[in-house]
């Protein structure tokens, strides 16, 4: 676990807590004193579906939940970028209704569950897949035979090109995978072990050695 990156998200999320304390501080009622700031900030206090939103400490736990245990397919470097990331997101996307029934049974088939894979984690997936792609590229004997010099660009090229199939294709991919198991690190796995997406990874090596050349 990187406790610098987990020391920000604290920070981060406890702006939030801060400036709600100072509010229930004040000595004045502030719907008398000024009713319309007060039905704004009520407004304010929903997410952007309506929602109250996630706690921090709902961000943080699942933060700590997602750098419990590494991915053999992540480095560490993009577990903690996409861990972060969720924290974020979660704080963002997901109601503290939603945490709660997916914090309560993982393998019941609820929308919450849904929502976070929708909301969360295919939006974050881009972190992970970028440095699978650029690791497996830098591996490659092939390349390193023909286009040693320009290796190092190729492969930042290949892994930026998965953007659209993290956004258009593996999203949707590993959202069904989540149909049957809906713990996302072991998804993320069975994603990162498929044929179907290896075939992509090289792909992507393969067109930005034929753009960028030797």
């Amino acid at each position: 676990m990187k406790p610098l990156i987990r020391e920000f998200l604290i920070i981060l999320f406890g702006i939030t807590i801060n400036l709600s304390t100072i509010a229930q501080a004040q000595e004045f009622d502030p719907f008398v004193d000024n009713p319309e700031s007060f039905r704004a900030a009520q407004k304010q206090e929903l997410n952007k579906y309506g929602e109250e939103p996630s706690t921090p400490e709902q961000a943080i736990e699942y933060y700590d939940y997602c750098m419990e245990k590494r991915n053999r397919y992540m480095c560490a470097e993009a577990q903690d970028d996409y861990c972060a990331c969720a924290g974020i997101k979660i704080r963002e996307e997901m109601s503290r209704n939603d945490m709660i029934t997916y914090d309560k049974d993982l393998k019941t088939r609820d929308s919450a569950t849904l929502l976070f894979v929708q909301r969360v984690a295919v939006p974050c997936m881009f972190h992970p897949i970028y440095d699978y792609t650029f690791s497996q590229c830098l591996k490659r004997p092939d390349l390193l035979r023909t286009h040693k010099p320009t290796i190092i660009n190729i492969c930042k090229c290949a892994g930026a090109s998965m953007k659209d199939y993290t956004e258009n294709k593996a999203g949707p991919y590993t959202a069904g995978l989540l149909a049957t198991d809906f713990d996302g690190r072991s998804a993320y796995s069975r994603l990162f072990s498929s044929t179907k997406f290896h075939w992509q990874v090289r792909g992507a090596a393969d067109r930005c050695a034929r753009k960028i050349g030797n």
